[in-house]
């Protein structure tokens, strides 16, 4: 503003001005210690402070750990709550900027989230966001949390903040270039196998045997059997997953496995057609489990699904284990004795293949032993593919944990069938 000429009595009314249209909220999931003394307060792990003081001052009040989305949504319903003093007035329409501070201990992964979910919760009131600044502008030591600056801003104090500076630490800024700026989106409805109804399923004509209303019951109580085992392995699997891993084999199954029950519980999964629902299995392991985990599992899924579709029985699901053990070797580069999940699911094709076709339960108890016994013996094995063949063979103590998670699915779907 001096470069531009303004006086200082010019430049005072103006902050005074912007500084009404300014409001703050930290959250934080730790506080902060000055060396050498005790933190300025308590949180227990499965709590966060809203409204904290930047000098370790607790907040206004303690929240259960909820999601970055959620954290969010609380963080400004309380900045624009009517009933506060000091609270923020939003109208459609509103020019915003927002600030993404840093408290401390914030990952940037951690801030990207915050400040993605931020944006969103602003454009869903149609507000719109101009700039966007992000970084450890304002930290309390090593404070684990954000605070959320938003300015109401016009033109005017849009080109104060767009002009050059020298301030070392000042960030530069996420910018929307939209010479027009409209709240109504497009909505695109991708037709993937996650998101095909099975109302559409029908009308273009099933692919592959069809179960009828018996088999569907036992075919969704499979997959519910399988997931929940798999969520509540979550913490053995993390474990398994540590030293050898990134340790978050568990919380990525399990992930997966929660979006599995999601899609069954709005009847997305088609029950009926084992080949369909194999694809749409394979269609969310890919595109919501994540990590090479959900890349396996849905190379799997696609390859199994091809075996079902001309006929059912038993030789149907033995060439369709075969058909996603074969694959994930083909693409996932590992071979049987390199410690991984496909030293399981070869044991359990294995064991499959010299059964004879008469006895379900007889099959399933087999397979679901045999897939257990192969992962018990990775703990012995030497590590030749995976993040596991990177580190030091000290680690390869306990069993695989791709190789357990492959023989709890097996031991699930046995004491279904069994």
């Amino acid at each position: 503003m001096a470069e531009e000429g303004l006086q200082l009595d010019e430049i005072v009314h103006k902050l005074n001005g912007a500084l009404e249209n300014l409001h703050t909220i930290g959250m934080c999931l730790t506080p902060c210690s000055i060396p050498g003394c005790p933190p300025s307060f308590t949180l227990e792990a499965n709590e966060m402070e809203l409204g904290l003081g930047v000098h370790g001052e607790a907040g206004v009040s303690r929240q259960k750990l909820t999601t970055s989305n959620e954290a969010v949504s609380i963080m400004f319903n309380h900045m624009c709550n009517p009933e506060n003093t000091s609270r923020l007035l939003l109208s459609k329409g509103d020019q915003v900027i927002l600030l993404v501070n840093n408290l401390g201990g914030t990952s940037q992964l951690e801030m990207n989230v915050v400040a993605r979910d931020a944006i969103r919760w602003l454009e869903s009131c149609n507000v719109f966001v101009v700039r966007v600044f992000m970084g450890p502008l304002m930290t309390s030591l090593e404070m684990a949390g954000v605070s959320l600056t938003i300015l109401k801003a016009n033109d005017e104090i849009i080109s104060f903040v767009d002009a050059e500076t020298m301030a070392p630490g000042w960030p530069r800024s996420y910018q929307n270039t939209s010479e027009t700026y409209t709240t109504k989106r497009t909505e695109v409805t991708l037709l993937s196998a996650r998101t095909l109804k099975l109302s559409n399923i029908h009308k273009q004509g099933q692919i592959g045997y069809l179960l009828d209303d018996g088999g569907a019951t036992v075919f969704k109580s499979v997959l519910l059997e399988a997931c929940r085992s798999v969520i509540g392995s979550r913490d053995l699997l993390n474990d398994l997953d540590c030293g050898c891993g990134d340790g978050d084999c568990g919380s990525t199954l399990s992930d997966g496995s929660h979006h599995i029950l999601g899609a069954l519980a709005k009847h997305d999964i088609d029950l009926c057609s084992p080949s369909n629902a194999l694809f749409q299995l394979s269609d969310i392991c890919q595109k919501e489990m994540g990590g090479s985990s959900g890349a396996l599992y849905s190379i799997f899924f696609t390859a199994a699904s091809v075996a079902v579709k001309e006929g059912g029985g038993l030789d149907c699901w033995r060439r369709s284990l075969s058909l996603g053990v074969e694959a994930i070797r083909k693409y996932g580069g590992a071979e049987e004795g390199d410690r991984t999940m496909l030293d399981a699911l070869k044991a359990a094709a294995d064991a499959f293949n010299q059964c004879d076709n008469n006895s379900v339960s007889g099959t399933v108890i087999k397979v679901a032993k045999a897939a257990k016994e192969a992962a018990e013996m990775t703990a012995k094995m030497t590590a030749k593919a995976g993040r596991a063949s990177y580190v030091s063979s000290s680690h390869w103590t306990k069993p695989d944990p791709g190789a357990t998670a492959v023989a709890i699915i097996l031991e699930a779907i046995s004491r279904v069938l069994s």
